[in-house]
């Protein structure tokens, strides 16, 4: 906990490192997924009002937010 406040703030350069690496993993995961289990996500999606657009087509943040139980 004490540790946190003696580090030091990420540069611009990091950032966008870590960014672009985040990115690549998103792509990786998309590709993972059929386009069978798109459509089941998608429908999923649908009967509860949403659509992938709104999680900019984050295949695996849809995946999270489609497991956790309401």
């Amino acid at each position: 906990m004490v540790g946190g406040l003696f580090k030091r703030p990420k540069s611009i350069s990091e950032l966008e490192e870590e960014t672009e690496q985040k990115d690549a993993e998103n792509r990786l995961a998309d590709k993972e997924l059929s386009l069978a289990q798109k459509r089941e996500l998608i429908a999923r999606l649908k009967e509860r009002g949403l659509q992938p657009k709104h999680f900019s087509f984050n295949w695996t943040a849809i995946k999270k937010f489609l497991s956790q139980k309401l």
